[in-house]
C-alpha cells in the first residue's frame, strides 16, 4: 500500500466519521481498546505538564518576592550622609563676630580662625550645608558692642550672648536672621530699646534682662508681638515709667486730684490723663498744671528719663525739686505757682540754666547739709582728691569718705587731712561746715 494512503487510512482510522464508506469499516469504527489508551495517556501528559508549570511559577514568584523583600529591607549599603564642607559659607562672618568682640581674650577660641570646619570651633554648630545654626557664647568674655554681621548669619537658630561686657544698642542688622528661633542677652550692659526689625521675628525664647535699659517698646505692634513668645524675660520700656508714676500720684494725693483719668489703670501710658508718650511709650511729657497736686515730689521722678516737659504749676506742692532731675534733659519746666524751690549748689543751678523754658515759685530753698558738703567737694577740686569715696553720690553723707556724724546724722567733722584739696572754702558756707 502506497504510503500516502497508509496516512490516510490511518486518519480515517482515528477519526471514524471521516471518509468511511463501508460497512466494515464503519464497524471498525466503534471505540477500540487502544484509543481510549492514547486518550488518557495524553490526557495524563497534559495535566503533569500543566501542575509542573504552576509548581514553577509559584516557586519564582516567591524568589522574585524574596529579592524585593531584601532591597526593601536595605540590604545594600546606603549612602552615607554628606559632610559639611570644610569652608563654610559663614566662616568670614564668625571670623568678623571674633574680632569684633576681642576673641583674642575670650575664655575659650578652640579651633577659632583655625582651618579645621567651623563646626569644630568652639560654641559653633553647624547644618550638612555647613551653615551656622548655633552659635554660643554665654559668659565668655565677649567685649564691645553685638556685631551687626551677626544678621548675614541667614541660617542662625539659636543665639547666646549672655554674661558677657556687650555695650550699646542692638543693631537692627540682628532682625534680619530671621529664622532665629532663641535668643539669650541677659547681664550685659546693653542700651535702648529692641529694634523695629525684631518685629519679623518669630522667637519661641528671648532673654534680655539684666542690662542698662535694654527695654521691649510700650506701642500695639510690640506688645503684639511679645505676647507671641511663650518664654520672655525682659523689662518693658514702660515698666520702670510705671512705677515711677505710681510714686508721683501716691506722694501727690491722686485720689485728690481734679483729673486722674487713666492713672494707675493697665492701659498704655498714653492714655493716662497728662501724659504724652514717645514712639516707644516712654514719658516725654507730663502737663499736670492746676490739677490738684499737693504734697512733695517724690526722688525718683528723675528716673523719667525721656521726660521732655514738665508743668506742674499751679498746685499745692511744696519741698524741693528732687535732685534725681539733673539726670534728665528737661527742655521745659513750670513750677510756679507752688512752694517748691530749687537747690541752690552750683551744679543744681547749672542745670537749670540749661533748660530752655524755665518758669520757677521764685522760692529759695535753705541749704542742707548734704548741698554744703557738695558745694565744698566742688570749691576744692573734689574729682581731683586722692579719695573721694561716695561722694555728691546719693548715699547717706555719714558714708562719705572722711565725713563724721553725730547719732542724729549731724556733720560734726570733717577728716581730710593730706587728700589732695585745691582751692578755697567758699565764703556762702561761712561757719557752717565744721572743716
Amino acid at each position: 500500500m502506497p504510503l500516502g494512503e497508509t496516512l490516510r487510512h490511518h486518519r480515517e482510522g482515528l477519526h471514524p466519521s471521516r471518509g468511511c464508506r463501508d460497512r466494515k469499516c464503519r464497524n471498525n469504527s466503534q471505540p477500540t481498546s487502544r484509543r481510549p489508551i492514547v486518550t488518557r495517556h495524553y490526557n495524563t501528559i497534559t495535566r503533569s505538564t500543566l501542575n509542573d508549570f504552576s509548581h514553577l511559577t509559584a516557586r519564582l514568584a516567591t524568589v522574585l518576592a524574596f529579592a524585593l523583600l531584601a532591597g526593601a529591607c536595605g540590604d545594600d549599603p546606603a549612602e552615607p550622609e554628606p559632610e559639611p564642607p570644610r569652608i563654610s559659607p559663614d566662616r568670614d562672618v564668625l571670623v568678623a563676630i571674633y574680632n569684633a568682640t576681642d576673641g583674642s581674650n575670650w575664655r575659650r577660641q578652640d579651633n577659632w580662625l583655625t582651618d579645621a570646619p567651623v563646626a569644630e570651633w568652639y560654641g559653633v554648630a553647624t547644618d550638612a550645608a555647613g551653615r551656622v545654626v548655633r552659635l554660643a557664647l554665654p559668659t565668655h568674655g565677649l567685649k564691645g558692642r553685638v556685631p551687626a554681621i551677626i544678621g548675614e548669619l541667614s541660617e542662625l537658630r539659636h543665639l547666646a550672648i549672655g554674661g558677657n561686657k556687650l555695650t550699646g544698642p542692638l543693631p537692627p542688622e540682628l532682625g534680619s536672621a530671621t529664622k532665629l528661633d532663641s535668643l539669650f542677652l541677659t547681664n550685659n550692659q546693653l542700651t535702648g530699646s529692641i529694634p523695629g526689625s525684631f518685629l519679623q521675628l518669630d522667637l519661641s525664647a528671648f532673654e534680655f534682662g539684666g542690662n542698662d535699659g535694654l527695654c521691649v517698646p510700650a506701642n500695639p505692634a510690640f506688645t503684639q508681638w511679645a505676647s507671641g513668645i511663650p518664654r520672655l524675660d525682659g523689662p518693658g520700656c514702660a515698666d520702670e515709667d510705671t512705677q515711677i508714676l505710681h510714686f508721683l500720684y501716691e506722694s501727690t494725693n491722686g485720689g485728690g486730684w481734679t483729673n486722674s483719668g487713666g492713672w494707675l489703670s493697665e492701659e498704655p501710658l498714653g492714655d493716662w490723663f497728662g501724659v504724652d508718650t514717645d514712639s516707644i511709650g516712654r514719658v516725654a511729657a507730663l502737663i499736670l498744671a492746676e490739677n490738684g497736686l499737693s504734697g512733695t515730689l517724690p526722688d525718683s521722678l528723675g528716673g523719667l528719663s525721656a521726660l521732655r516737659r514738665l508743668d506742674i504749676s499751679g498746685n499745692e506742692l511744696e519741698g524741693r525739686l528732687p535732685q534725681s532731675l539733673l539726670d534728665i534733659n528737661l527742655q521745659n519746666l513750670v513750677y510756679s505757682g507752688t512752694q517748691l524751690c530749687a537747690p541752690q549748689y552750683r551744679r543744681f543751678l547749672q542745670w537749670l540754666g540749661r533748660i530752655a523754658v524755665h518758669e520757677g515759685s521764685g522760692i529759695t530753698c535753705s541749704t542742707t547739709q548734704r548741698e554744703l558738703l557738695t558745694l565744698f567737694y566742688e570749691a576744692t577740686n573734689g574729682a581731683q582728691w586722692q579719695n573721694n569715696l561716695n561722694w555728691v553720690s546719693d548715699v547717706p553723707i555719714e558714708l562719705w569718705y572722711g565725713v563724721h556724724t553725730d547719732d542724729n546724722g549731724q556733720v560734726i567733722g570733717l577728716a581730710l587731712q593730706s587728700n589732695g584739696l585745691q582751692g578755697s572754702i567758699p565764703p556762702e558756707l561761712g561757719t557752717r561746715l565744721p572743716v
